[in-house]
């Protein structure tokens, strides 16, 4: 089942960057191509309720192995903010999915309160995407076998974390461009 879980993942890593570098394009007015934000971002969907399940099939079966594992929360931080973090996401999904489809019908005026929120609401989604990936990419990359010991571990997760650190301001200068800078 994790092997599943870790083809779903990396194909959802892939449509991910994709469909969020188009969007940033996007907001950015660089290029115009909504149609293919929207598909990228239904077949992610698709893949997403795949994980969700999985994962969570994974999270209750190590739970009931490991019972002690919401004592030494501490030891297990990464797997616990992981998990709180995918949660997260899951609650976030269907207001990033119902304020994109305000804004593909133009229902949200560029300046006004809504927008702000819909800004401030991608910037939270666009965080615990970043930190649930942080902490997901190496454990994906343990489980192709590429990382043998806690050293490469170490070495990967914080190659990953600057990389989704320079991805993450990339995102954030796009959204505040298009959400913020109009409001001022």
């Amino acid at each position: 089942m994790r092997k599943i879980n870790a083809i779903l993942i990396s194909a959802l890593i892939f449509l991910l960057i994709v469909h969020s570098g188009i969007a940033v394009l996007s907001m950015l007015k660089i290029i115009h191509c909504k149609g293919i934000i929207y598909t990228l971002g239904s077949i992610a969907a698709l893949l997403l309720i795949f994980h969700i399940i999985i994962s969570l099939i994974l999270m209750i079966n190590n739970m009931r192995k490991k019972p002690s594992i919401k004592f030494y929360s501490n030891i297990n931080k990464d797997t616990v903010l992981q998990n709180l973090t995918g949660i997260l996401i899951i609650i976030l999904i269907p207001v990033h999915i119902f304020f994109s489809e305000l804004q593909q019908f133009s229902i949200t005026p560029p300046l006004n309160l809504l927008t702000a929120i819909h800004g401030t609401i991608e910037i939270i989604f666009i965080t615990l995407i970043c930190i649930h990936l942080c902490i997901g990419i190496p454990k994906l990359l343990i489980t192709y076998g590429n990382l043998a010991d806690l050293k490469s571990y170490s070495l990967c997760k914080k190659f990953v974390s600057i990389i989704s650190i320079v991805i993450w301001l990339i995102f954030i200068f796009g959204i505040i461009m298009y959400f913020f800078i109009p409001l001022l």
